[in-house]
């Protein structure tokens, strides 16, 4: 019976119900000594420490196998170009604004006048190692040469 079985049979009727489930399926495979869910997500997390916790989930759901990721232009920066048509993984990217302040207050404090204050978030595509094609760079010198 695979995990998801267990709490089908039960069919919590409420969210809250539904979470204590997995907690509680989760809590019991921990003290039996194996919990794919908890390796899973322990994997993601230290693959993309640099990302949200929402985002590292929405990572690992898209791409399970993902090793490193990151967007169309770091992959261009770095030699790299994505394949035609590869599918991104949509992840949130926060948009930020500056709110500029014209009273007496700002006047008087510099860090006052000009704010940066979160605007909303956009849809932002990353590409993962699979879904490139990359020109290895020449050397210069033969390897017989350099060994």
């Amino acid at each position: 019976m695979s995990n998801n079985d267990a709490i089908d049979s039960k069919k919590p009727s409420t969210k809250q119900e539904l979470i204590a489930a997995n907690i509680k399926l989760l809590i019991e495979q921990l003290e039996a000594g194996k919990s794919d869910a908890l390796t899973n997500y322990l994997t993601a997390m230290s693959r993309f420490h640099n990302y949200s916790f929402g985002n590292v989930l929405e990572i690992a759901r898209q791409m399970p196998t993902a090793t490193r990721v990151a967007g169309f232009w770091a992959w261009k920066n770095l030699g790299r170009s994505v394949n035609a048509g590869a599918k991104g993984i949509r992840i949130l990217a926060p948009m930020v604004g500056v709110r500029r302040k014209k009273d007496e207050e700002a006047e008087k404090d510099i860090t006052k006048q000009n704010t940066r204050v979160l605007l909303g978030f956009r849809n932002a595509y990353l590409f993962s190692m699979p879904s490139l094609t990359s020109v290895l760079p020449k050397l210069t010198m033969p390897l017989a040469a350099i060994l």
